[in-house]
């Protein structure tokens, strides 16, 4: 439980911390996404191999494949949400991706995995998109009504990414530990 707290913690502050950083100087969404994905590599490393003796071995080629497409994802998330936002605000950022991400998922799911798409699916999507629509209302940009485009369209490819961990992941489910597979998507991610 302790652990989930700190991450808890950890995720949720991002958003905030990174409008601070912005707001204090000269930075750039390049090099925040970089540093903090450096950062939680070894951290991760080091939880992955007290959890399991080992990080990197013990893998598939393909599934190897596999975990650098999901690394592409995690630098995709990371770098468009706080791209969002430098010209949203961390507030409407963070909702528009964490909610648009399930209906990016169920898409996905629909159109490459062939999963059906039910009656109560779709209103699930709709319902969801209108809540999103709701809650954000339309954010204001400090920098002018195209720059708030540019934050939703960064929140959205965001959730996009997101979509992208999530289904990648899901092959892996049975076969690794998500310790490893978050270790090796966030080390892709920092080099990417």
């Amino acid at each position: 439980m302790l652990f989930i707290t700190i991450a808890a913690l950890l995720w949720g502050s991002i958003g905030p911390a990174t409008q601070l950083l912005y707001e204090l100087g000269q930075t750039t969404v390049l090099s925040i996404t970089f540093i903090r994905l450096a950062i939680a590599v070894p951290v991760l490393a080091y939880f992955c191999w007290k959890q399991s003796g080992y990080c990197i071995g013990l893998m598939v080629p393909r599934d190897a494949r596999l975990m650098i497409v999901i690394g592409f994802f995690i630098a995709l998330n990371q770098l468009t949400y706080l791209a969002a936002i430098a010209f949203i605000g961390s507030t409407a950022a963070t909702l528009i991706a964490i909610c648009a991400a399930p209906v990016f998922v169920t898409l996905i799911a629909v159109v490459f995995l062939r999963e059906r798409l039910t009656g109560i699916v779709m209103l699930a999507l709709v319902g969801a998109l209108s809540g999103t629509a709701l809650l954000i209302g339309f954010p204001v940009s400090q920098r002018g009504t195209n720059n708030a485009f540019l934050g939703i369209g960064f929140a959205l490819l965001s959730a996009i990414g997101y979509a992208g961990i999530i289904i990648s992941g899901r092959f892996f489910a049975s076969r690794y530990h998500p310790l490893q597979v978050t270790t090796i998507g966030f080390s892709v991610g920092a080099l990417l």
